[in-house]
């Protein structure tokens, strides 16, 4: 008997761009209706399962207006039985020109990660081309993780977990290039065997072999006396920053927090719960220190790390869209002006905005 399949449709970056309403999960693709952005045809899209019906081998792929059915076949056969619910249909921009690409989960993981494959769409011939990821996992090629587009590096991101951990794993990063994904750097983060250190490697995939450009070193563990020290030795240190940086001394303020964090960045965005705001506004005013004295990839370094953190902290954005647009790059500060401008606004503080920002947000 034909199974019944539960299709979840995730709308990820682009919902925009998504004609279907699919407010509700679909009980099967016989077929599902939806359209990769304006101007363009709707598809129809139906499932293309085993004979058995044990597996799903392909997505059928129709334009309205009688235009051929384009197979998009799976590399190998998604197990239905991975997917009691359903397989989950996927709808983002990847190569960010404005329509919407299709992706379908094969494999479902731990820790929420899922194993995609990807289509990216053709507004000119209306067809859609398998996306062929290159350079990651040692040059394989073989990681097919779930990927997000990053608006402000126009960058490709996937996350890869390792045996199960969610403290370590890979984040690779991909630049598009016609329909291949190339893989440009990984981030690799491990725990010491005692779970009390923290090491994040990021490596430039674009050279052979790939070269180490950074090594950070943080806290695995925050319930223990070495953090503890740090945090006291931290706060003595931001409040000595302070002092000096009112003083009018830019560079012993920077001097006072470089001490503490012998020129590392400890992330705060593991381990914590809550969050340790008085950590991460003594990190965001490191970040601003270093901006103010013409450090500025570094200050975008370490204000990266706060927004990591806390995304709704105003100034952060302020303070990393201006160290970006110091390295003039542009169009990431732009959309961190954007929304600093709208947090400021939302908390009836728009009179205290900076002439700059609605300048450079345009």
């Amino acid at each position: 008997m034909r199974k019944t399949f539960l299709v979840m449709l995730t709308l990820l970056a682009v919902a925009s761009a998504w004609a279907g309403d699919f407010d509700q999960p679909q009980k099967d693709c016989a077929p599902c209706l939806f359209s990769p952005g304006k101007g363009q045809p709707e598809f129809e899209l139906r499932f293309r399962l085993s004979k058995d019906g044990s597996s799903l081998v392909a997505l059928e792929v129709k334009a309205s207006g009688g235009q051929a059915t384009q197979v998009l076949t799976l590399r190998e056969p998604a197990d239905a039985g991975l997917f009691e619910g359903g397989f989950e249909v996927m709808t983002t921009d990847l190569d960010l020109d404005g329509y919407a690409d299709l992706g379908i989960a094969t494999v479902a993981l731990p820790h929420g990660a899922r194993l995609v494959e990807y289509w990216l769409y053709h507004p000119s011939t209306r067809t859609f081309v398998p996306l062929k990821r290159v350079g990651d996992n040692d040059g394989e090629g073989t990681n097919d993780y779930m990927l997000d587009a990053d608006p402000q590096t126009r960058e490709l991101h996937c996350t890869e977990s390792a045996n199960g951990e969610p403290d370590t794993y890979a984040e690779y990063w991909y630049r598009v290039d016609g329909d291949r994904a190339i893989a440009v750097r990984r981030i690799r983060q491990e725990i010491s065997e005692d779970r009390t250190t923290l090491t994040r490697t990021t490596e430039d995939l674009t050279t052979t072999p790939p070269k180490v450009v950074r090594r950070q070193t943080g806290f695995a563990d925050y319930d223990t006396e070495a953090f503890a020290a740090f945090r006291r030795a931290l706060d003595a240190a931001a409040r000595r920053a302070t002092a000096l940086w009112k003083q009018g001394d830019k560079q012993a303020a920077v001097e006072a927090f470089a001490k503490v964090l012998n020129g590392k960045i400890y992330d705060t965005a593991y381990g914590l719960a809550p969050v340790d705001r008085t950590l991460v506004a003594e990190m965001n005013d490191y970040g601003f220190y270093l901006e103010e004295t013409g450090r500025y990839a570094e200050a975008v370094d370490v204000l990266t790390s706060v927004w990591n953190v806390d995304a709704t902290r105003a100034v952060v954005y302020l303070n990393l869209a201006d160290a970006q647009f110091a390295l003039g790059r542009t169009a990431d500060a732009r959309p961190n002006y954007a929304r600093y401008a709208e947090l400021m606004t939302q908390a009836g503080k728009a009179a205290k905005i900076p002439p700059r920002v609605a300048e450079r947000s345009k």
